[in-house]
């Protein structure tokens, strides 16, 4: 049996399989796009208040997120293991 090909199969699944923050739908782009390592977590914001203007019920457009390189190094928020990605939506 070539066991060179089974390691080489299943580091591919690896690769493919990983939860890489810019294919989540939580990933908002920074305003530079030659680094996409700037980009922030819409699912981690910094204050734990409501966002929700509460007498005209519109979003506080000033809400400010974590990076995603701070939300993948802390497990209690998304983790090296990526616990809330969820992958976007094709078009």
């Amino acid at each position: 049996m070539n066991y060179s090909f089974l390691f080489l199969f299943f580091i591919i699944q690896k690769i493919i399989s990983q939860k890489i923050c810019v294919n989540c739908r939580f990933y908002l782009k920074n305003n530079n796009p030659n680094n996409p390592q700037l980009g922030k977590c819409s699912y981690f914001t910094k204050k734990n208040d409501n966002s929700i203007f509460l007498v005209t019920g519109e979003y506080d457009k000033n809400v400010e997120y974590y990076y995603c390189s701070t939300a993948r190094m802390s497990e209690d928020m998304c983790g090296e293991q990526g616990i809330k990605y969820e992958e976007k939506m094709k078009k």
